[in-house]
């Protein structure tokens, strides 16, 4: 069903599901969602669409149901699924129309993929929520640096977003390149933001972190 033929029967009771796809998603929402696909957010194809699947591990629950609960309507599910095998948690949310737009805008080809249309639309809301899922403070004496993981990234995508974060924000950003990772021997892509530039990224994402998720800043 299109989503005119939720509107022609809006006056009809089919339940919250059909009531929730009625809602359309704020500008937060997509906001939310969009840093959340930088990060570990993913869209799952189904009949009716594209549901947005979020996971993390039991050691961030809290920041899982967090997340959850800004993201808002499109999740009926009130507690994520637990998965003790693997220590993980897990949400689904319903197929929602306007997964469909969002899902054009990120992923060619069954991958993600930074375009200049995406960056255009990133705002520092979805920046915090791509850091809180893919973002770490390394607090060394020598070397209090902000580094985002963006292993899965092309080099010609990650010089996109060095350039994005120098025109947007005039945040110097630099690549770095590291063995940890889950793969033994290859070679994973990072974003470094060095002890200069760290409180102007700082300034851009606190206001909307996680509390639980404050750990990842310099403390203030």
């Amino acid at each position: 069903m299109t989503s005119h033929g939720y509107k022609r029967n809006a006056g009809r009771n089919f339940g919250p599901m059909l009531e929730a796809r009625l809602i359309p998603l704020s500008s937060d929402q997509r906001q939310i969602i969009l840093g959340t696909l930088m990060g570990d957010g993913c869209l799952i194809r189904t009949s009716a669409g594209y549901r947005l699947g979020l996971s993390q591990g039991f050691d961030q629950l809290d920041y899982l149901q967090w997340k959850r609960d800004r993201i808002g309507h499109i999740f009926l599910q009130d507690h994520p699924h637990l998965y003790e095998p693997t220590r993980t948690a897990s949400f689904q949310s319903m197929s929602h129309p306007d997964l469909v737009d969002i899902h054009e805008l990120v992923y060619r080809d069954g991958k993600k993929v930074v375009s200049p249309e995406l960056l255009a639309e990133l705002s520092p809301l979805s920046l915090a929520f791509w850091f809180m899922d893919d973002g770490s403070f390394l607090a060394h004496p020598n070397a209090r640096q902000i580094i985002l993981c963006t292993d899965n990234f092309s080099n010609e995508e990650n010089h996109q977003l060095i350039d994005w974060f120098g025109v947007r924000y005039g945040i110097v950003v630099k690549e770095q390149y590291s063995k940890s990772g889950w793969n033994i021997g290859k070679t994973y892509t990072r974003l470094r933001i060095n002890r200069s530039q760290v409180p102007t990224f700082d300034n851009l994402v606190r206001p909307f972190m996680c509390p639980s998720m404050l750990y990842k800043l310099p403390v203030k």
